[in-house]
């Protein structure tokens, strides 16, 4: 049997011996077995289609057990797409868009439409405005943070410039980064701004309610350029949306009280109690009521029918104990609106007697009367 040792570039050499021919595979430098699979496509892998030894074939969809990427490697992610470590952030890093790179785990970023008008830019305030049927994006604008809307529209903050009807990026949790920090200190909690819509500002508001109160943000990196804060979204909340608060019909002056019977804080009317004296005379004394649980007077009117009429009010456990002053002794002459005593002393503790006590009666007094509201 002769043997033939052949160097070619081609796949396959004819050797005529014998009257016989026969067909030899040529191996190209490196491979070991039948080579490399024909065909496949640009990017394809290649990748094993059985445990059979060659049994090899090209995809687009290799499936793995895991992956590891070497920290060790410093990765550029430049590419759409594009999935690498991120050593400084301890996380994966993906590529969202050209100005968007998010930290998986780390970050969230949400795709809107920008429908304020003229626009937005990187770092400021967005909130909920609507969503687009067609395209299924959620639409932001500027936040509004003057007590126009809630709380609870606001959404996040821009992680990129957008234009009037376009699409990009909002960072609802996590940092964002490039931006102009450089009048914010390191580690300064920053709060949504209720004068100039979408602002960042260092102090909290302080134009009281309705003006919304929301932390939104802390600076990671004071810098003009490079300027760093890392988002965090928290509304807040208005009192008649808290679970256990049942609000409706409110007016001016309304409490919130307890109900047992429906477990939760309702509104009503301030309590009352009124006492009218016919004909009063310096020394009465009238108990009005006993209190159940520590009570605050608000307000004591008192009204004549003509003349004038001194009083006060006192409180004690025991009624027959010269008592506090919950008022400021008060003379009455008014017979219309009445005259507000001033109040004092409060509040009143639970279990003591409240109690009113005619200290002066000048001319014909042929009624008075007090109302107290607590």
């Amino acid at each position: 049997m002769t043997s033939v040792n052949i160097t070619t570039a081609q796949n396959t050499v004819t050797v005529d011996e014998s009257g016989e021919v026969a067909v030899v595979t040529v191996k190209t430098p490196g491979q070991n077995g039948a080579g490399v699979a024909l065909g496949g496509a640009e990017k394809n892998v290649l990748v094993k289609s059985s445990a059979s030894t060659y049994d090899t074939d090209w995809t687009s969809q290799p499936e793995l057990g895991s992956v590891r990427l070497d920290p060790a490697q410093a990765v550029s992610i430049t590419k759409i797409g594009q999935i690498a470590w991120s050593d400084p952030d301890k996380c994966l890093g993906v590529k969202r868009d050209a100005a968007v790179t998010e930290c998986l785990g780390q970050d969230t970023h949400v795709y809107v439409k920008c429908v304020q008008p003229g626009g937005m830019i990187k770092g400021q305030v967005a909130m909920f405005v609507g969503a687009d049927e067609v395209t299924g994006r959620i639409e932001v604008g500027v936040l509004v943070a003057d007590g126009t809307y809630p709380g609870y529209v606001f959404f996040g903050i821009l992680a990129e410039d957008i234009a009037e009807n376009g699409f990009g990026f909002v960072c609802t949790n996590g940092y964002v980064r490039g931006i102009d920090t450089s009048i914010y200190p390191p580690d300064s909690l920053l709060w949504a701004c209720t004068v100039n819509p979408g602002d960042l500002v260092l102090e909290e508001n302080l134009l009281g309610a309705p003006n919304l109160k929301l932390p939104v943000a802390v600076t990671v990196q004071s810098d003009a350029v490079n300027g760093e804060i890392f988002v965090r979204a928290t509304t807040g909340n208005n009192l008649y949306l808290l679970h256990d608060v049942d609000i409706d019909g409110e007016e001016t002056g309304d409490l919130i009280a307890w109900n047992d019977d429906n477990q939760r804080w309702e509104n009503q009317a301030p309590a009352a109690r009124s006492a009218t004296i016919a004909e009063p005379v310096a020394g009465d004394s009238f108990t009005l009521f006993r209190t159940a649980r520590s009570t605050t007077l608000r307000d004591v009117t008192g009204l004549v029918s003509g003349g004038s009429v001194t009083y006060e009010i006192r409180y004690a456990a025991d009624r027959t104990a010269i008592g506090s002053l919950a008022t400021i002794s008060d003379t009455v002459t008014n017979t219309t609106t009445g005259s507000a005593a001033t109040v004092q002393n409060q509040p009143i503790p639970t279990g003591n007697w409240v109690w009113l006590e005619i200290t002066a009666v000048t001319g014909t007094v042929d009624e008075f009367n007090a109302s107290l509201a607590f």
